[in-house]
């Protein structure tokens, strides 16, 4: 046995104008609109035996009404928005100048490494290399470059494409001269 099933419902009473809503109707709980035990819990088994199969909606938003040999039942969810509130406390203690140089702070991008430029590349080699000689200067091994990436195979392309604007421009003596000029 339990002891109890659910909370009393509804869980907080309804305003006067949802119950004036079924006025019309002789309704199995006149008192609906007020929080309260629930008076009957039946089982689905004997659902068919007690409706009768009409039914009455009022509103989208308030429940259907069921006509059942007790009397009018009502059965669905209540959207009952007038005693709603929702409230979001902020409190802030920080000044704009501070939040703005905080946002700076993040937006700002991080130092490249010293190696990253040339110059840089320059002055890494000099402290890891540059010695000193007798007469007081210094000597340090020249930055050399290194040589530029070549594209393997990118001679034959730029051949083939020669060659056929070449074919284009001797085919159209106009576009010929045009280039040529």
């Amino acid at each position: 046995r339990l002891s109890t099933i659910t909370t009393d419902l509804p869980q907080k009473s309804l305003a006067i104008d949802i119950k004036n809503r079924y006025s019309n109707l002789a309704l199995a709980d006149p008192s609906f609109h007020l929080t309260s035990p629930i008076d009957l819990l039946l089982g689905g088994d004997v659902y068919g035996s007690i409706m009768d199969g009409r039914k009455v909606s009022i509103d989208r938003t308030l429940p259907t009404a069921f006509s059942s040999v007790f009397g009018w039942i009502l059965i669905g969810q209540v959207s009952d928005r007038a005693n709603y509130y929702q409230s979001l406390p902020v409190s802030m203690t920080a000044s704009i100048e501070r939040i703005m140089e905080r946002f700076w702070q993040i937006e700002e991008p991080e130092n490249a490494p010293v190696t990253f430029t040339e110059e840089g590349c320059c002055e890494q080699i000099f402290r890891d290399e540059a010695t000193r000689l007798t007469s007081g200067r210094f000597a340090v091994p020249l930055p050399f470059r290194s040589p530029t990436e070549t594209f393997v195979g990118s001679r034959e392309v730029a051949t083939r494409r020669f060659d056929a604007i070449e074919r284009k421009l001797s085919a159209n003596p106009v576009l010929r001269s045009l280039y040529v000029n």
